[in-house]
């Protein structure tokens, strides 16, 4: 994925021990950012849950061998909260059109930062927005 300039896919090894001296790293994983059942990518709720082209966060393992797939949230947004389809940084973070999952690695390769922004419809029939970031500190 871009360093800096974000994106809705993440792969990633994790170590699993040492041979010979050498670190030894498990199956690539994935976090993505997919469709929900029943939606296209088209402006319209298409699954009738309230909710327009919504997604959800997957953990694939070893998307290039025998997967396994585990979905971690639904309702996520084609856009971060607070981003327009328009071009600029309308939620003001730095970014343009960011995706309802945003990975960025920093420069230095030390800090993955990860926002996501998660929504529902309330018992009244409104939508609910709410977005969350963390950086996630990298080793080895």
């Amino acid at each position: 994925f871009l360093i800096n300039g974000g994106a809705d896919t993440l792969d990633f090894q994790m170590p699993t021990g040492f041979t010979g001296g050498a670190m030894t790293w498990g199956p690539t994983m994935r976090l993505a950012l997919e469709l929900e059942d029943g939606e296209l990518d088209n402006g319209v709720d298409d699954n009738n849950n309230g909710l327009i082209d919504e997604g959800r966060l997957v953990r694939i393992t070893d998307p290039f061998g025998v997967s396994t797939r585990v979905v971690l949230a639904h309702g996520i947004p084609e856009l971060l909260e607070g981003e327009e389809t328009a071009a600029g940084d309308d939620n003001g973070n730095g970014g343009e059109e960011e995706p309802g999952v945003w990975f960025v690695l920093d420069p230095d390769l030390r800090r993955l930062n990860v926002s996501i922004s998660i929504q529902g419809v309330d018992a009244d029939g409104r939508l609910i927005v709410r977005t969350t970031e963390t950086v996630i500190g990298l080793r080895n």
